[in-house]
């Protein structure tokens, strides 16, 4: 990528999510910032998530996943699912389990639980399009998690 356009791209302002799915009795968590709303009727977002990400072929045989809006205190979540075992990600953490079987942390700010309707492949990233079937705004307060307050933009290089 030309550097002056890969300058551009990190200022584009963009939050961190966390991205869940279950298949065959086991949570599967990664964080993500490429995400946004797509349509209104239906309601769809969009995930774009490297091809080369281990949780992308759970996410793509669960059918549905969810998208947790982070509060701007709660970077120390992003550790926990760097960790190197996709099994033990959610250890410790308290979560429930949707209808549809995705789990959700119980102290983040929102979530949307989406069904899985496209996946579309153009470029090194995968490109999820979810349909929303649920949502909940946990907290009225706070503010979310933002590439900002990390210091530093995913660029898609890694």
């Amino acid at each position: 990528m030309n550097k002056e356009i890969e300058k551009v791209l990190g200022k584009f302002s963009y939050g961190i999510y966390l991205l869940t799915c279950r298949y065959e009795d086991t949570d599967y968590g990664m964080i993500i910032s490429w995400v946004t709303q797509v349509s209104y009727d239906p309601p769809l977002v969009l995930a774009s998530v490297k091809k080369t990400r281990r949780v992308l072929p759970y996410i793509e045989k669960a059918k549905y996943f969810s998208l947790q809006v982070l509060e701007n205190t709660q970077a120390e979540i992003l550790d926990r699912f760097k960790v190197p075992s996709l099994e033990e990600r959610f250890t410790g953490l308290s979560y429930q389990i949707l209808d549809t079987g995705v789990p959700v942390l119980t102290n983040v700010l929102a979530y949307v639980e989406c069904k899985l309707v496209d996946v579309l492949g153009p470029g090194d990233h995968a490109l999820l399009v979810g349909e929303i079937v649920s949502g909940e705004c946990i907290k009225d307060t706070g503010v979310p998690l933002t590439c900002r307050d990390l210091g530093k933009v995913y660029l898609g290089k890694y």
